[in-house]
């Protein structure tokens, strides 16, 4: 992901998320190891023709939905494996006379007439689209399909994906000046309300949070500041705030920027972070003409802040602190991180928030610890022009870095990536959540409910991971993923509302996919043996008895643990190297320990998420 990069001669909202200056850094190299680099796949594509605005996909993997503003103007989807170009709408969703945004959590997209407050949802998978009543102007980046319209007169929130939309807020219009939505738990929402008093030019400024899309709210800040007032003051407001992007940040950080008094071209900004909610905030820097316009990022990844800064030559404080400095406490203070290289482009890809990216003329350099060490990864070859605007990370997993160069399109594998996913984390403070200490991961939302409904740690264990987007190996599509013990959790939009929101991936057919296709001896189908102590079932010709019928048919059955892919026999246990009586089915492996006779423990499930996180390198 790209961290919100500042520079002042647009006004603050308008910022763009890209490094519009760039200034030399003081660097000292503390590299690792050297590596042989990783070598750019050419696709065999051609740069993408006329286009204005890109957007990955987020139903199907390798393809990006691309706005084309010239010639044959709309939304197509392009495939960069097979090369198919497909129109998916009549209108590109970044045209100027029209409302519009594209989701990579969901796949939404949406356009509208600028001005009005209908218009049309579509996607890859319903180019036709269906008319909405508003066009979203904050969409979930969680994976769900929540998400909000901030209008003139009104806030309105919807849990469907803009199909039908709820008021919030009521109370505040119309003096809702901006709206925030969490990135773990899009339900936790901010609002600025500002209060003018058009006579004083001045404003009262204040920050409300609401953990359940806007039903109750809690002030958390309030600001005297100016509004407006003078030839270029005129619809400005002093404040202006914002989150962090990336699963491991925190739904009680939030960043604001107060608009330091004078004219437009000499003014600046003073940045503050809070994470606490907005309750209160501390500095973490200045930016604008007279602060020598600096270059600011900063980044979260649990409770540790990672900020760049620099090109600060007329603010004394900001030019004493480091180029690339890491804060535990919030931004009170900060420790300087080294760098290998000067003047690079700093990325940090949302479902990998431990990796850190370098990208240079010569080369992209790489960090799996949070800046401690760096290591080439691979040769820039001209991929990154603008400095890293062509660059572009996959949301998804495996995640692949995409780059364009003479009218070609490549791509890059970053297979250590997934290593992260599996990283202890901080509580993320999402509202009604839960921490696990046990292995560092937090349980919310529709996955907890799940959890908790269907038998919690003895069915599922702890979680191994944070929620991410991942390609499913079953059916080839994108979804919103988190790994257990046991299990994986796989959310599912288009089911919303039924028991099949939340499925649990196929783990048994996925682990056994090999072994199978060899036709082991276990996997091999059986004929029907007539007995009524036994199970049968010819979808997939096996059987099930005794203990392991009993616990099939007491804790779920076939939507919990679908069919038997196997009959019983010994193995070895990874885990243990104990050998057991196990049966394989399409979501689990069942274990019988005969010490446990009598006990709720006498049949234990597999631990299946461990067992892939291990074959994928992750544990």
């Amino acid at each position: 992901m790209l961290a919100r990069v500042f520079r002042i001669g647009v006004p603050l909202w308008m910022v763009v998320l890209f490094f519009l200056s760039l200034a030399e850094l003081l660097y000292s190299p503390q590299l690792a190891q050297a590596n042989t680099l990783l070598t750019w796949q050419d696709t065999g594509l051609p740069e993408l023709p006329n286009y204005s605005a890109t957007c990955f996909d987020a139903l199907q993997p390798n393809v990006l939905l691309v706005s084309e503003s010239r010639g044959t103007k709309g939304t197509f989807a392009y495939n960069w494996v097979t090369g198919q170009r497909t129109l998916l709408y009549k209108n590109g969703f970044d045209n100027y006379y029209i409302s519009a945004t594209c989701s990579e959590n969901t796949g939404l997209l949406f356009q509208g007439i600028q001005g009005q407050d209908d218009g049309v949802r579509y996607s890859s998978a319903d180019p036709q689209g269906v008319k909405v009543a508003y066009v979203p102007t904050h969409l979930a980046t969680d994976g769900t399909l929540q998400m909000y319209s901030l209008r003139q007169d009104k806030l309105l929130s919807s849990s469907d994906g803009g199909l039908t939309w709820l008021e919030r807020g009521q109370q505040f219009h119309p003096k809702i000046a901006d709206l925030l939505v969490s990135d773990p738990d899009a339900r936790a929402i901010y609002i600025m309300v500002v209060d003018p008093n058009l006579d004083t030019h001045r404003a009262v400024y204040t920050v409300y949070f609401s953990p359940d899309v806007g039903a109750t709210w809690e002030k958390r800040y309030s600001r005297d500041g100016f509004y407006g007032g003078d030839d270029w003051r005129i619809g400005t407001f002093e404040f202006s705030f914002w989150t962090l992007d990336g699963r491991a940040t925190s739904t009680n950080t939030l960043m604001l920027a107060s608009r330091i008094p004078g004219r437009s071209y000499e003014s600046g900004y003073e940045l503050s972070l809070s994470n606490d909610g907005g309750r209160t905030f501390n500095e973490v820097g200045k930016v604008g003409p007279i602060f020598g316009s600096p270059t600011f990022q900063l980044f979260q990844n649990s409770n540790s802040f990672f900020r760049i800064f620099y090109n600060g030559v007329k603010d004394a404080a900001a030019a004493n602190q480091p180029a690339f400095a890491r804060s535990d406490d919030g931004g009170k203070t900060w420790q300087a991180l080294n760098l290998p290289v000067s003047c690079p482009m700093l990325l940090q890809p949302k479902n990998a928030p431990a990796s850190f990216f370098l990208v240079e003329w010569a080369y992209i350099w790489y960090s799996s610890d949070l800046g401690q060490s760096w290591q080439k990864l691979a040769e820039n070859q001209e991929m990154s022009r603008s400095w890293g605007i062509s660059l572009r990370f996959t949301p998804y997993a495996p995640v692949k870095l995409l780059g364009f160069k003479d009218n070609r399109t490549y791509l890059l594998d970053l297979p250590d990536l997934g290593k992260s996913q599996t990283q202890a984390v901080k509580d993320n403070n999402i509202p009604s959540g839960k921490f696990f200490d046990a292995t560092g991961h937090n349980l919310s939302g529709v996955f907890k409910a799940y959890w908790e409904q269907n038998g919690g740690l003895a069915q599922f264990g702890y979680p191994k991971t944070e929620p991410f987007r991942e390609v499913n190996p079953s059916d080839g599509k994108v979804y919103t993923v988190q790994y257990f013990e046991r299990n994986r959790f796989e959310y599912h939009p288009e089911n919303k509302g039924t028991k099949y929101e939340v499925l649990l991936g196929l783990l048994g057919n996925q682990l056994t996919e090999t072994r199978r296709a060899k036709q082991e001896q276990p996997f091999q189908s059986v004929a029907n043996p007539g007995s009524t102590a036994q199970l049968y079932f010819p979808e997939t010709g096996h059987t099930l008895s005794l203990s392991f019928k009993k616990y099939w048919e007491q804790n779920g059955g076939l939507s919990f643990y679908g069919y038997p892919i196997s009959e019983e026999f010994q193995e070895i246990n990874p885990d243990d190297g104990f050998t057991y009586t196990v049966q394989y089915f399409e979501r689990n492996r069942f274990e019988y320990h005969p010490e446990n006779k009598g006990t709720k423990y006498e049949v234990i499930l597999g631990l299946l998420g461990n067992t892939l996180l291990k074959q994928k390198d992750w544990l």
